[in-house]
């Protein structure tokens, strides 16, 4: 999947092509932290402007253990407009298959980041998910931690 084109347009009206590994058949984006939290800044100004949604995926050992065997998770991976190597597994099975990464990009590193930086670009963050107040606590916690920061949960 290298070189190929997966994902969003770019800022330039074209298809934005990705140089991604495939991880067991699961593609993981050869991006920096530092890229990936640029290219979500991308995506939040793309979809304010358009509407569009966008995918990004942190990509473990257990996705791409169980997108093996599970054809609807597969094809979320595959379609995701980013999909970050949330491992050192990830990055070291990259580097056995001749493809490596340059880096293991955590959803634990990009959230923190993404909240730091929408005080300064204005952003809202919603957190959704898991057991119930578990959203709304770790909302609570980002906010005491990045005061001024807009992150809900739900």
């Amino acid at each position: 999947m290298q070189g190929s084109e997966r994902g969003s347009s770019s800022p330039g009206g074209t298809r934005r092509p990705i140089d991604a590994s495939l991880v067991a058949g699961v593609p993981v984006d050869d991006v920096t932290a530092e890229e990936a939290l640029e290219l979500i800044a991308w995506f939040i100004g793309a979809g304010r402007g358009s509407g569009r949604t966008f995918q990004v995926a942190t990509v473990n050992v257990d996705f791409v253990v169980n997108a093996q065997h599970d054809q609807v998770l597969r094809e979320i991976l595959l379609r995701a407009d980013l999909c970050v190597a949330d491992g050192m597994p990830v990055v070291w099975y990259s580097k056995l298959k001749g493809v490596p990464l340059r880096e293991r990009v955590t959803g634990a590193d990009l959230v923190p980041a993404l909240v730091d930086r929408s005080r300064e670009h204005g952003w809202r963050v919603l957190l959704f998910g898991s057991a119930p107040g578990v959203a709304e606590a770790a909302a609570d916690l980002l906010v005491g931690r990045f005061p001024g920061a807009s992150v809900h949960g739900i």
